[in-house]
């Protein structure tokens, strides 16, 4: 939880970039491995 020290406007950008990394690398799993990311 990193963002948290950086204040209020902080703490959205670092969660906005989080869930974008997140969202990204769930894709890519999910485009790359679909039948491994449906079992896991």
């Amino acid at each position: 939880m990193w963002f948290i020290y950086w204040g209020p406007s902080g703490m959205v950008a670092g969660e906005a970039i989080i869930i974008s990394i997140t969202v990204v690398f769930v894709r890519t799993v999910h485009g790359l491995f679909p039948l491994v990311a449906q079992e896991s």
